[in-house]
């Protein structure tokens, strides 16, 4: 599909949406899910979720919904970003991420 992410802007996207995260408490042991194709969006989570100190866990979108379910379930995540949602926008308040119950 040709599109390209450098990596100073995967950097900065990640730096955003870590300061996110952290601004919400995450941190060293909490679990994040992220809930994204294969794509730019969950490179860009994925380290963004590392560089906190936290645990990502990654929801795959093939799976069937009742898969879904036992993972989200059992995860034990605090907080999941939901899927192609993650980087709406240019600001952290823009990154809608879900508080788990």
């Amino acid at each position: 599909d040709g599109q390209v992410l450098s990596f100073a802007e995967n950097c900065r996207r990640a730096n955003q949406f870590a300061n996110a995260l952290l601004a919400l408490g995450a941190g060293p042991g909490t679990v994040v899910g992220v809930f994204s194709p294969n794509s730019f969006d969950f490179v860009t989570a994925a380290y963004g979720t590392l560089a906190t100190g936290a645990v990502l866990t990654p929801f795959n979108s093939s799976y069937k919904s009742r898969e879904l379910t036992h993972q989200i379930l059992t995860s034990g995540r605090h907080w999941s970003s939901p899927r192609g949602a993650c980087f709406r926008g240019s600001k952290n308040a823009e990154m809608p991420l879900e508080t788990a119950m």
